[in-house]
């Protein structure tokens, strides 16, 4: 999490921003965003994508995240995810993040998600893990072969094909690196 009290004028001010109740004072706010942003916004980003009742708002948080190339920002998106992964709007957030170039060596939470989600999630949680393959860390390889094979009989018709496709990703992740 951000301490407020270290961020300048200006980037306590985007923050405010992206808290008005005027729309087009957020979409304005995070057009600055992607021009000037830094990782100070990740955080009250993913707060404002969740609580927000505009689907505007929701739409160019997505474009923002769409266009993040900073590896080190995977961190704090998974830390500030946590308290949302069992939200409504999960599955647009998710997403966002698996057309994005952000990468992760922790892709847990997302397979933690894929047990429990619908087929249409399920499928953009694989893609995620997938388009992280060559990133993802051994611990969380091991920790995800584990639980989709811990749950494996639950799924059933195209989930339980996805599950195959996903055991088959993760595998062949670990043959890579025997």
């Amino acid at each position: 999490m951000i301490d407020i009290s270290k961020l300048n004028k200006e980037q306590k001010k985007i923050i405010a921003d992206l808290h008005s109740p005027d729309e087009d004072v957020v979409v304005e706010t995070l057009y600055t965003i992607r021009e000037v942003g830094g990782d100070y916004c990740i955080a009250p980003m993913i707060e404002v994508f969740f609580t927000t009742p505009f689907a505007n708002v929701r739409t160019e948080i997505g474009r923002v995240f769409l266009d993040l190339k900073s590896a080190k920002v995977s961190g704090e998106i998974l830390e500030n995810l946590s308290g949302y992964m069992n939200h409504e709007l999960i599955g647009d957030f998710i997403s966002n993040l698996w057309q994005s170039s952000v990468v992760f060596d922790d892709v847990v939470p997302f397979v933690e998600k894929f047990v429990v989600a619908d087929e249409m999630l399920a499928l953009d949680c694989l893609s995620l893990v997938e388009n992280n393959l060559g990133n993802i860390s051994g611990k969380s390889l091991a920790r995800c072969r584990e639980i989709v094979r811990d749950n494996y009989s639950s799924f059933e018709g195209m989930k339980k094909q996805l599950a195959e496709d996903l055991i088959s990703i993760l595998e062949s992740r670990s043959a890579y690196e025997d």
